[in-house]
């Protein structure tokens, strides 16, 4: 359980959820010897947790206010060629 001072947030990941993701991207995807040193992982995972969260409510605008899925794509681009 986290202390009072720790935010919890929706894309966090908790220790608990974390322990098993993080055996899996050892066990399929180990860090290598060589090259650039690996970002950290939990942190990454948070980052697209968060993304796919802030993106979410982006694709169901789509889906209510555009007809076709051409609609959606252009629009779409046009947020993401906006910043």
């Amino acid at each position: 359980m986290a202390d009072s001072a720790t935010i919890l947030t929706l894309w966090a990941l908790l220790d608990d959820l974390w322990e098993p993701v993080e055996w899996l991207l050892d066990k399929f995807d180990p860090p290598k010897f060589r090259g650039r040193k690996r970002a950290p992982a939990r942190l990454f995972l948070d980052g697209l947790i968060y993304h796919f969260h802030l993106m979410s409510g982006h694709f169901c605008f789509l889906e209510k206010y555009h007809s076709s899925p051409r609609e959606r794509r252009l629009t779409l681009a046009q947020y993401f060629s906006a910043g």
